[in-house]
């Protein structure tokens, strides 16, 4: 069984390992870079948050462990 880090909710499992933690992340928007491929490794979960707080230009809590995604124009 995994081990919990810091707030327990799934962050012990890693998604470059596990498969079944694998899903699409597809967004778009006028500052997203158009036709971009992030490639076939996935991404952090935890990345999507403040990439997505960041294409509607909103603050970026402290609390948030993961970091935007370089998909910006």
């Amino acid at each position: 069984m995994a081990t919990p880090l810091k707030t327990g909710y799934k962050q012990a499992i890693k998604s470059e390992t596990t498969p079944g933690m694998w899903t699409p992340f597809i967004i778009a928007g006028p500052k997203i870079k158009q036709n971009y491929f992030l490639g076939n490794k996935p991404i952090e979960m935890v990345d999507q948050y403040p990439t997505i707080m960041t294409a509607l230009d909103e603050k970026i809590p402290e609390f948030v462990q993961g970091k935007t995604l370089n998909i910006f124009k």
